[in-house]
């Protein structure tokens, strides 16, 4: 099955503070956007603030903008959030984050 999506992800777990959830695990992280998991319904439009620190001790501030959500049987909501605003130095770590750990996951895979 081929990816379609335009940015590489990698696939981590770590925890995200933001303006309306105190704390809630990433599922995976692009230089576009996240994905995070919540017992809170985000709407479609919901701008929050993210604050987050990568396995690789990098700390990420940035704006979200929820673009999706999926809700579980056990009431867990899966928000996917697109980057609204992030400062150009937060970029450029995601960046070279997702590119190192996707190098290594194909390392490993291959």
């Amino acid at each position: 099955m081929t990816d379609r999506r335009q940015y590489k992800r990698a696939d981590i777990d770590v925890l995200v503070n933001n303006s309306l959830v105190t704390r809630a695990p990433i599922s995976n992280v692009s230089e576009n956007g996240i994905c995070i998991a919540a017992n809170t319904v985000f709407t479609r439009g919901d701008i929050l603030f993210l604050h987050f620190t990568l396995p690789c001790n990098t700390e990420i501030k940035a704006y979200g903008k929820v673009k999706w959500h999926q809700q579980d049987d056990n009431g867990e909501c899966i928000n996917g959030l697109e980057f609204w605003h992030i400062e150009d130095e937060y970029r450029e770590q995601l960046i070279r984050f997702v590119k190192s750990w996707t190098r290594q996951k194909d390392i490993v895979s291959g």
